[in-house]
């Protein structure tokens, strides 16, 4: 038995590498401890059992537990695993706190609830066995101040409603809604999790004052009773925070964060943030009225404000887009008038062809020249899409807008606004078709940003999207510096080597990105010598189109991250 932060778990002795099947004995090692294999050199990470679960990861702490990424040997599935700490197991207060936070939960199935499976004990510590949702938390987009895109907080809270809409209708509150616990899983959608303080009918007993001072609902901080009006209450706070990048009511001590909400009417939301839309502001600011009378009588009343904000920042998204389009249109230089361009080019015409029949005169070839009637359409210089330049100013301001907002913290809405610029690819024609390799470009830096936010198995569908593209060119075949080989590699398709033979006669800046994908890579897979050794040549690279340069304030801010 071994003691791994406060958390009794059992040794395993012999494991076996999931790359060669190799048997390793790891007797002598500590839960979670990194080593390689002897045999082919794959990093692994020592797992412990509890019960019937292998434990692989550590997800979160707290002051009286861990929760970890486990297999369930039994059903072969994997599972977040909550594990009280032994510490714990004498405080029969603490045990029951957990044991009703697995039958709250148990009593709701719906896909905005985590699910739990199980409720057990090992090794005298009470655990409960938990639906894996491992794709993010609300209060990692809210590090260090950063605000939550709008639009994508506005599917959150859409999502957050219906799962607490289904907790009321079974009688039962949460009493704790706050940014850590609300969980997003692979398609973005959002999850409650943690029922610890859940209680069933007419809510908390009088006198009880539990849950997060920033988020804390006024009727619990006095003492009296709670029911589901309170958890709307603790979402309009969490709203209002990741909107506005601090919490609605603040203090030195958590007294202090609870009288100033006492004592303060709601601030304003837009004062706050100028850039929320009013629909969206109007329902936050309903949802913290410091009386539940005056709150949404009906969750459904709530979700109907809440659509109604959605098809407004909908349409302020696209207004804003307009005119940013038009402002960037005025900046180009005035055409002259179309009378003056005709004259203009006859005359360059003729001069053209009365220079050109001199010049074969005096060569005495006598010859005439007949312009092609069929030119083709021209693209303007400064949109025309090559194999070096494929992305056009506007691509390359919203994927430097993108980095930014992950370089902040802010991964989803990183993501969200890539998905915005990909959809301009979306039945249309020109430069913005489907098959442009632009699209397949723009695919490839969004795969290497979740391979940075080490989400690198999100990215299956868009690295696929990339290989089966069928992509135009100036010319029919695709040349070697393409998008298809690099994603080949993240995909696991090819390995470094061949990666390498591949490219060894490509131009340098296809090679500079080339490099930069082996250290996303190699990031995403915890190799951390690798990746700051990849991304520190990377940063001092230069000599390449604009383009090719784009993550570097995220690479930056990751190498400052190895270094601390």
């Amino acid at each position: 038995m071994a003691d791994f932060k406060g958390i009794n778990t059992e040794q395993l002795e012999i494991i076996a590498c999931f790359n060669c099947d190799a048997e390793l004995d790891v007797s002598e090692y500590t839960l979670f401890e990194r080593i390689l294999c002897p045999n082919c050199e794959t990093e692994l990470s020592v797992p412990g059992r509890l019960s019937h679960f292998v434990l692989i990861d550590e997800l979160g702490s707290g002051a009286m537990g861990m929760v970890y990424r486990a297999v369930d040997e039994n059903l072969d599935r994997e599972v977040a695993l909550k594990v009280m700490r032994e510490e714990y197991s004498a405080d029969e207060k603490a045990i029951e706190m957990l044991r009703q936070e697995a039958q709250a939960a148990a009593a709701l199935n719906h896909q905005n609830v985590v699910q739990v499976y199980e409720f057990g004990q090992s090794l005298n510590q009470p655990f409960i066995v938990m639906e894996l949702v491992n794709h993010g938390r609300l209060d990692a987009e809210m590090v260090d101040g950063a605000k939550v895109d709008e639009g994508f907080l506005l599917k959150t809270a859409r999502d957050v409603s219906e799962g607490l809409a289904a907790a009321q209708a079974a009688g039962l509150t949460h009493g704790d809604i706050k940014p850590a616990n609300i969980l997003y899983d692979k398609q973005g959608g959002a999850k409650v999790v943690d029922f610890g303080l859940a209680r069933f009918g007419g809510g908390g007993k009088p006198g009880e004052v539990w849950g997060t001072p920033y988020y804390i609902a006024p009727e619990k901080a006095k003492g009296k009773a709670e029911d589901w009006r309170s958890d709307q209450y603790s979402l309009g706070a969490t709203l209002w925070h990741a909107l506005a990048g601090f919490p609605p009511f603040d203090g030195e001590t958590p007294t202090d964060v609870v009288v100033a909400r006492l004592n303060n009417p709601v601030p304003s939301l837009q004062e706050a943030n100028s850039s929320v839309t009013k629909e969206t502001a109007v329902f936050v600011e309903r949802m913290m009225s410091p009386l539940p009378g005056r709150r949404y009588p009906t969750y459904a009343s709530a979700l109907a404000d809440i659509d109604a904000a959605i098809e407004s920042n909908k349409a302020a998204a696209a207004e804003a887009q307009v005119a940013a389009e038009a402002a960037a249109h005025s900046k180009k230089p005035k055409k002259k008038s179309i009378m003056l361009q005709i004259m203009i080019s006859m005359v360059v015409i003729v001069t053209s062809l009365i220079g050109i029949l001199l010049y074969q005169q005096s060569k005495g070839g006598g010859r005439t020249v007949t312009p092609d009637p069929n030119p083709g359409p021209k693209v303007p210089a400064q949109v025309r899409r090559t194999n070096v330049e494929p992305l056009v100013s506007f691509d390359k301001k919203k994927l430097a807008d993108a980095i930014k907002l992950q370089a902040d913290g802010s991964s989803f809405g990183a993501q969200s606004t890539i998905q915005k610029l990909l959809a301009k690819f979306d039945d249309s024609e020109g430069l913005y078709a489907t098959d442009a390799p632009a699209c397949s470009w723009i695919r490839l830096y969004q795969s290497m940003m979740l391979f940075v936010d080490k989400q690198g198995s999100s990215s299956d569908d868009l690295l696929e999207a990339i290989i089966q593209a069928t992509s135009k060119y100036e010319t029919d075949q695709a040349p070697a510096e393409n998008p298809v080989t690099l994603a080949e590699f993240l995909a696991g398709k090819l390995d470094k080597s061949q990666l390498q033979e591949q490219t060894v006669t490509t131009a340098v800046w296809y090679q500079q990105l080339r490099d930069l994908v082996i250290a996303v890579k190699a990031h995403d897979l915890d190799d951390k010598e690798g990746a700051t050794a990849g991304f520190k040549e990377y940063l001092a690279a230069d000599g390449a189109p604009d383009w090719v340069y784009l993550l570097k304030p995220l690479i930056q801010q990751q190498v400052g991250v190895a270094g601390d």
